[in-house]
């Protein structure tokens, strides 16, 4: 049985892959169940509908910026990018422009319209979260 680090990965690389394959849907869904991976153990925010999109919208924007710009990522370059909330905002500004004529990502306006605190809240719950898979 693989650990929650390994299936991250796994879905990490099958959504690298279905992105090169032009398979938006797909590897939007596979980023999907990364958060659920990211966000299995935070009972916080468990029943609470706002924040697990929010999170899940900022940490897809900022994966599929990287896709989008040719950047192999993995667990410890997405741990560092969400380490610095201002290399957040930047791939979020480079993604709603490169996405922004793109009609199959309801989540586009979100990000275009997100407030500065809870763009803070969700790259903490990110923060907080990711270190998790590694134990």
């Amino acid at each position: 049985m693989e650990n929650k680090l390994e299936q991250f990965n796994t879905y990490l690389e099958n959504s690298q892959f279905a992105y090169k394959c032009g398979d938006l849907k797909e590897t939007v869904d596979l980023l999907d169940k990364l958060m659920e991976i990211i966000l299995e153990d935070e009972k916080n925010y468990e029943d609470d509908t706002f924040w697990k999109y929010s999170v899940g919208d900022v940490f897809k924007s900022v994966v599929l910026n990287a896709f989008y710009n040719h950047i192999e990522i993995n667990y410890e370059s997405l741990s560092s990018i969400f380490e610095k909330e201002e290399e957040v905002k930047q791939n979020l500004e480079s993604f709603s422009q490169c996405f922004k004529s793109n009609d199959s990502l309801d989540f586009l306006d979100r990000i275009t319209n997100i407030s500065e605190n809870v763009l803070k809240s969700d790259i903490k719950i990110i923060n907080d979260n990711l270190p998790k898979l590694s134990k």
